[in-house]
């Protein structure tokens, strides 16, 4: 891996995990909710969106996995 990092198997989900991270929480998605940016308080856009504002997508997850990765 570029960064250094090792990967582990999952238990539960896709996504492997990192051994240097030992502390693992698996989730899977349990909704998905786009944010519009035109709706946020002008001051957070002001402070937080300076050059491109874009919209973002916030996902809400259910823990299926919580464990340590040990050698």
């Amino acid at each position: 891996m570029p960064a250094g990092l090792t990967l582990v198997e999952p238990e539960i989900i896709g996504v492997p995990g990192i051994k240097e991270l030992p502390l693992t929480l698996e989730c899977k998605v349990v909704y998905r909710q786009e944010q519009e940016s035109h709706l946020f308080n002008e001051d957070i856009t002001r402070e937080f969106y300076t050059i491109e504002k874009g919209d973002h997508i916030c996902y809400y997850g259910e823990i299926v996995a919580a464990y340590i990765i040990e050698d």
